[in-house]
């Protein structure tokens, strides 16, 4: 890219807008149809976004010569500023910008604001999902008598997704968690898990308008059917005579799931060593929503 700006020749700061700004290493040169006698000329720059002038080359003044002046400016550059002072002499002024091909990424990829004196390729840890707002978890508190009814969860995606984590944690008791899909024949009052549906990411600055979820977990019915496409079981050790007890846990990891109605049953054990505490747990889940892009 290469601009020529015809310049006064008054000591008024003239500044010089680039359209779309220069990426790359700013090249200022300044001539003079008729060089002046005397004087000096200062050129500054500004970066897109900031509000900040700075010097070329870190200097803040040159004198005037005859023939033509060159500075040089890092890039990432989006209007120069010129100003004259003392100028003796001298006519139709001129200035010519040019970026070299060595490319400056974007001030919105590097840190310390782009242009810092520290400023490094910014790399943020985690998904991009995360950032654009479309990770969300959820949980499900509970307590279920031993032999006792059931608790059951149904998780409605309209859109493919990744189950990132899921984990389910006992105090106390023993338990058998099921997912089913297909054909379930669903029963009872399903209303809104009272957890809701929570963002993972819920910083100011996700893109705007901030991302929806489109996923939906009820709770409070019940189903029967399906096919079972996932399970685990979960025993917390206990010790009645010192009323000592363990936590017990278990999870799974990353999952690419496709849009469905996904159902969970959670039932105390009954087999083996059979317990005598109610089920206290905990179920958690993470997911990324993964809506096509058009």
């Amino acid at each position: 890219m290469f601009a020529i700006f015809p310049l006064d020749l008054n000591a008024t700061p003239q500044v010089l807008p680039l359209v779309g700004g220069m990426p790359g290493s700013l090249n200022v040169y300044l001539k003079f149809s008729t060089a002046p006698s005397a004087g000096t000329v200062s050129i500054e720059y500004i970066r897109p976004g900031s509000s900040v002038w700075s010097f070329v080359q870190g200097g803040q003044s040159a004198s005037i010569i005859p023939g033509s002046l060159t500075v040089k400016a890092d890039g990432g550059v989006s209007a120069p500023r010129v100003t004259f002072e003392g100028l003796v002499g001298g006519s139709l002024p001129t200035i010519g910008v040019s970026s070299d091909v060595t490319a400056t990424p974007p001030s919105d990829l590097l840190s310390d604001g782009g242009f810092g004196s520290s400023r490094r390729v910014r790399v943020d840890p985690g998904q991009t999902g995360f950032f654009a707002g479309k990770f969300f978890r959820s949980y499900l508190e509970s307590v279920i008598p031993v032999a006792g009814q059931p608790v059951s969860m149904r998780f409605t995606s309209p859109i493919d997704f990744i189950l990132w984590s899921q984990s389910l944690t006992l105090t106390q008791g023993a338990l058998r968690m099921e997912v089913f899909t297909g054909a379930v024949t669903p029963s009872g009052t399903w209303t809104a898990a009272p957890a809701g549906v929570i963002g993972v990411n819920r910083m100011a600055q996700r893109p705007a308008p901030n991302y929806a979820a489109q996923v939906t977990i009820e709770t409070g019915g019940s189903f029967t059917g399906g096919t079972p496409v996932d399970m685990m079981f979960v025993r917390c050790a206990t010790n009645q005579g010192n009323s000592s007890s363990q936590n017990a846990g278990g999870e799974t990891n990353e999952r690419g799931l496709p849009a469905g109605t996904y159902y969970l049953r959670f039932s105390t054990l009954t087999g083996g060593v059979t317990p005598v505490d109610a089920a206290q747990m905990i179920y958690t889940l993470e997911w990324e929503e993964r809506p096509i892009i058009t």
